[in-house]
């Protein structure tokens, strides 16, 4: 899989494309123990062999809740370069620390500290961020959806709110 596709989703194709529905439903059982059992999302992810399986597949660290970031913007630089180093060599040559721009405070100090951890490693960049839908009419369905989810209702003041 060509990395460009990154920046150019359209370049996806053919194989690329099933590599990666493939990919997503494995990585389920990862994505709901990240947050508080990382080790052994670690080991299941290991253990899947998802990067043997799909060898072009890049590794993205992930946004301000990945693993390496909660690390970078709590301080822990030395555990953010050991897990990015871990990740870079479970995705060899194709693990990219992931910069995104969203309005959020924190963001800008994590990124200045990724971009150390990628400095040390030798790690690519890329920039990213995240799309919660796709026109702008759409925007009141999604509040109305973070109501739900968080069991909020859209005339409390305190209701999780994205600022774009």
């Amino acid at each position: 899989m060509d990395p460009t596709f990154l920046l150019h989703p359209g370049r996806l194709q053919g194989r690329d494309v099933e590599q990666l529905v493939r990919f997503r439903d494995p990585l389920r059982p990862v994505e709901s123990r990240i947050d508080d059992q990382q080790e052994a999302a670690r080991g299941l992810l290991k253990a899947m062999a998802l990067p043997a399986q799909l060898p072009n597949l890049p590794g993205l660290l992930g946004s301000l809740k990945g693993e390496v970031a909660m690390q970078c913007g709590r301080g822990r630089m030395e555990d953010a370069v050991a897990t990015a180093r871990w990740y870079s060599e479970l995705f060899p040559e194709r693990y990219y620390i992931e910069l995104q721009e969203n309005t959020i405070p924190e963001q800008d100090i994590v990124n200045k500290r990724l971009m150390e951890v990628a400095a040390e490693l030798k790690l690519p960049l890329v920039a990213t961020n995240d799309c919660h839908y796709l026109n702008r009419e759409d925007a009141r369905a999604h509040e109305v959806l973070l109501c739900i989810q968080t069991g909020k209702t859209m005339d409390d003041p305190s209701r999780m709110r994205f600022g774009s």
